[in-house]
């Protein structure tokens, strides 16, 4: 996403494929926990919902026509910019925004544990005896 605003073209305040890229692999990647639960809907994702919907608005409404810096005369082409009020609306998107990706981080590993208790799945860290001196492992265990 960053990079949508970063590799803007001239002319452009960003990106908009490397943008809306960036945003739809963040809408989805951060819920992989809950995607292996079986939690499709979760509060991060309406977090997140609600977030790309206050940016997609001020995007499409908080710009304006600008001269551009390399307009050599008057009659140059226009660009578009933010108005002054798409700085804070966008802030409050991105705010929102990361704490939805942050919610799921954090909830996918509780998310992934529960679906095991629930479904008689257990991991174990171990370490065996090999050869060589102590190797690690991980052991699994289902009931049926």
């Amino acid at each position: 996403m960053l990079a949508g605003f970063l590799f803007a073209q001239d002319g452009h305040p960003f990106n908009e494929p490397v943008l809306y890229t960036g945003l739809g692999l963040l809408f989805v990647t951060p819920s992989a926990g809950e995607f292996y639960a079986g939690q499709y809907l979760t509060y991060g994702l309406a977090i997140r919902a609600a977030a790309t919907a206050l940016a997609v608005y001020t995007l499409q409404t908080q710009t304006k026509a600008i001269t551009c810096a390399e307009a050599l005369s008057s009659d140059a082409p226009k660009c578009r910019g933010f108005t002054e009020n798409a700085y804070p609306l966008m802030g409050v998107a991105a705010i929102a925004f990361i704490g939805g990706v942050w919610f799921d981080v954090l909830d996918a590993g509780e998310a992934a544990d529960r679906y095991n208790r629930d479904h008689g799945f257990s991991t174990t860290p171990t370490a065996l005896r090999g050869p060589h001196g102590l190797v690690p492992g991980l052991a699994f265990s289902g009931t049926f």
